[in-house]
């Protein structure tokens, strides 16, 4: 047997002494914390993503510019081919697909600027590796 509670004594409606109703509080809090948690990882997944660069730099320094460079060329080329901003206006779109690789390239020849400078590291020494040592044969 069922039991019917009026609007008028259920403690979850509001009514005229209650505006916001007793269950309102106690449901937000959790739901605030569970809001919370995955912007939280978010930034600080961001903050160790230039670090890190899922750690191409152990395998040599001046890979994280180069495969940056590269990957954001790749993903406008995409946008490009998928036509992924077509809603856009034409010059909008001229302006803004280009834009992120072109900050990605400048900031990435900055890095490599500053690799060669201050470390004598370059692209050519890096294709070519370390020199082997004479074999003992």
């Amino acid at each position: 047997m069922a039991v019917r509670i009026s609007p008028a004594t259920d403690p979850s409606r509001p009514h005229p002494g209650n505006p916001a109703g007793p269950a309102t509080e106690t449901r937000s809090q959790p739901f605030g914390a569970a809001c919370l948690g995955p912007p939280g990882f978010a930034v600080y997944g961001v903050g160790l993503a230039p670090v890190h660069v899922f750690r191409t730099a152990d395998i040599h320094d001046f890979l994280p510019p180069v495969l940056a460079t590269l990957l954001a060329w790749e993903m406008a080329l995409i946008d490009v081919i998928t036509g992924a901003y077509a809603e856009v206006p034409g010059l909008v779109r001229t302006m803004f697909v280009p834009g992120a690789p072109l900050t990605v390239t400048a900031l990435s020849a900055r890095e490599a600027y500053r690799l060669r400078r201050r470390h004598g590291l370059t692209l050519r020494g890096a294709v070519a590796g370390p020199a082997l040592p004479p074999s003992g044969d």
